[in-house]
């Protein structure tokens, strides 16, 4: 089956901008942050959450009580009545997500369908995995412990670009090159006051306290990428 005749209006999609590691959004739940976020943007659209009848979460990475899933932020930002299931399937979450939101539409179970996606490295969980038989478990640190070992290859994400370099023959002055690249982009992106940015960004952006009640910082760009934090 391939996704045909449907339409993401310009305008109708954003970003929070991206921060390193420990930095500026650390401190925040990724679906209650998601939720904040979407509420302010859809109001500025004057976008009815009820029109939505189909709500898509991609999330990887577990935070408190995001065992409820998607209709947890969806009913947060005001889609009361707007069912929807969660996604999760690490780097490419986002493609499966919209994947996953276009096909209800296609598949006619839905009109008009909301995705969102929501992830924070920062701080992430340390699950314990009960034994049945014993008091002995297993655990892991979500984040660090499964980027450090993959379950099929059995090593690093890192030595998994490493492989993939040995593998098609791609020089290190390949790869030096496309970060240069990649560098000139990011600060072509900055030009006129951030103007691309701002085509799918809100900045500055007010970044919020744990709770949501208050203002915590005025988040002015991306940190962590290209320039200091």
């Amino acid at each position: 089956m391939s996704i045909k005749n449907v339409e993401i209006p310009y305008g109708a999609y954003w970003s929070t901008p991206f921060t390193k590691w420990q930095g500026s959004l650390q401190h925040l739940h990724s679906m209650k942050f998601a939720a904040h976020v979407a509420k302010d943007e859809l109001a500025k659209r004057n976008i009815d959450p009820l029109m939505f009848d189909s709500g898509v979460l991609g999330m990887t990475i577990n935070q408190y009580q995001s065992f409820n899933g998607a209709p947890w932020p969806l009913y947060d930002i005001g889609a009361v009545n707007t069912a929807g299931h969660a996604v999760n399937q690490v780097c490419a979450t986002s493609a499966r997500g919209l994947f996953a939101a276009a096909s209800e539409i296609v598949c006619g179970m839905a009109n008009v369908s909301f995705l969102m996606t929501a992830d924070r490295c920062s701080n992430g969980p340390h699950i314990y995995y009960p034994n049945a038989k014993g008091p002995a478990g297993a655990s892991e640190d979500q984040v660090t412990y499964n980027m450090m070992n993959d379950c099929v290859g059995g090593h690093s994400m890192m030595q998994t670009g490493e492989n993939v370099a040995k593998r098609f023959d791609i020089t290190r002055e390949e790869l030096d090159a496309v970060t240069f690249r990649r560098y000139e982009q990011y600060q072509d992106a900055l030009k006129d006051d951030q103007a691309f940015q701002k085509r799918y960004m809100t900045l500055p952006l007010s970044v919020p306290t744990a709770n949501f009640k208050k203002k915590k910082r005025l988040l002015q760009a991306m940190k962590g990428f290209f320039q200091p934090l």
